[in-house]
């Protein structure tokens, strides 16, 4: 089941496909890195969120 995203969730900023993902991934890694979280669409539809790691991970 795919939950429906709330429209705080969604800008224009934050919105890429996984065409640009693929292509860009080294810039996108830095920017998650950084803090910034990504709603990757697949034909003009959501299909997963991609962020940085909360919290320590060893």
């Amino acid at each position: 089941m795919v939950r429906k995203l709330q429209k705080w969730e969604i800008n224009k900023t934050n919105l890429i496909s996984v065409r640009e993902l693929r292509l860009e991934m080294p810039r996108y890694i830095s920017e998650i890195a950084r803090g910034k979280t990504f709603i990757v669409i697949k034909r003009s539809k959501p299909v997963f969120k991609i962020g940085p790691v909360l919290g320590k991970f060893e």
